[in-house]
């Protein structure tokens, strides 16, 4: 287990998603993919306009129209105040201050959320903790991987 301090709260991670309950390791997948493909922040958005450029100068007026839709989601995403990978991070706790965490569906999720960001939660935590969790994956994943490897 992976733990945080936060203004004396003891916020406890599972150290792999892996070793999670199943049901938040789908949660922590769905909010993951929503997050690498549509995002939430104004990088997001940038990175769609570069994309549609790209497709419109090809004359791919098919993927450009999706990723206006995906840019379009992203800025829903922002005005909701949503972010799929701060509810992917929940997704990955355990215990706040001993008390174990189970959150049922998304609305929880966002309550869980504000609430550890009142108690002083800030992105560069939570964005540290879902890149050691993923450098640790993707680890995994290559050592799997090479050893199907076939010569």
């Amino acid at each position: 287990m992976k733990t945080i301090s936060i203004n004396n709260n003891i916020v406890e991670l599972f150290d792999s998603i892996e070793n999670s309950p199943i049901t938040n390791y789908m949660q922590s997948n769905r909010f993951a993919l929503i997050d690498s493909g549509i995002g939430s922040d104004l990088q997001a958005i940038d990175g769609h306009i570069s994309l549609i450029r790209s497709y419109l100068s090809k004359e791919d007026i098919k993927n450009a129209d999706k990723e206006l839709l995906n840019m379009r989601q992203s800025y829903a995403f922002i005005f909701e105040n949503l972010s799929p990978k701060m509810l992917s991070f929940v997704a990955l706790i355990n215990k706040v201050n001993g008390k174990k965490i189970e959150i049922a569906d998304e609305e929880e999720a966002r309550k869980l959320i504000k609430k550890l960001s009142k108690k002083g939660l800030t992105f560069e935590q939570v964005n540290s903790a879902l890149i050691e969790i993923k450098k640790k994956l993707i680890l995994k994943l290559k050592r799997f991987f090479q050893s199907k490897r076939t010569v």
